[in-house]
């Protein structure tokens, strides 16, 4: 079973370890480009042998089921094959490597689409007024203003970041992720409200 961690969620967990172990190649026609998991057994398992990886042509005919599966890896067409065949049906006759120039080509078009996708919608939010900016800063999500004004009175006193981080664990402050905290995060911090408020960032100082 895979635990949720820092992912988002199991599948989001476990997606690189399929990629990673199928050397970031179809398991079907051999493609790098447009991959995709496959899920072998519908989408309710993450297991990892029910996991695949395909590309986006092989992954639109790949059958469900073990058994259908298996069977279709060793003797059943790839996606560029029925491509390549209904291609024909319509009288246009490419080569496996003029249809793979087209589906890479086709495929940067596609990216380059979302990206520009991607920055008209967050300069729109942006003009709305909205932050559009990433992961918000410590502080600004509910719950975090006291953990930040206890972070600013221990730095106050005097204390480095790691012997603040050491503090906060002793008190069982959670962190944003209900992880524990460590030196480097509350350099983190400070450096940033430091440089928010025009202020020099000091080093770290020792206990």
């Amino acid at each position: 079973m895979i635990k949720r961690g820092k992912f988002k969620s199991p599948f989001e967990a476990v997606k690189p370890l399929v990629l990673e172990r199928d050397q970031n190649r179809c398991v079907k026609c051999g493609s790098d480009l447009s991959l995709e998991i496959h899920h072998i057994e519908g989408y309710k398992t993450n297991d990892l042998e029910l996991l695949a990886t395909l590309c986006y042509l092989c992954h639109g005919i790949a059958p469900m089921g073990k058994t259908q599966f298996a069977e279709w890896l060793t003797s059943g067409d790839t996606g560029i094959q029925v491509l390549q065949r209904n291609l024909a049906k319509r009288n246009v006759f490419l080569d496996l490597e003029q249809i793979t120039s087209f589906c890479a080509a086709l495929n940067e078009m596609s990216a380059d689409m979302r990206v520009s996708k991607f920055r008209k919608a967050r300069e729109h939010i942006r003009q709305s007024g909205i932050r559009c900016e990433g992961i918000r800063p410590f502080g600004d999500k509910p719950g975090e203003t006291e953990t930040l004004h206890t972070i600013r009175s221990l730095r106050t006193s005097g204390l480095s970041c790691d012997k603040i981080a050491e503090a906060l664990n002793a008190n069982e402050v959670p962190t944003r992720r209900g992880g524990l905290w460590i030196g480097a995060t509350i350099n983190r911090i400070l450096k940033r409200e430091s440089l928010a408020a025009g202020i020099p960032w000091e080093p770290r100082r020792k206990p």
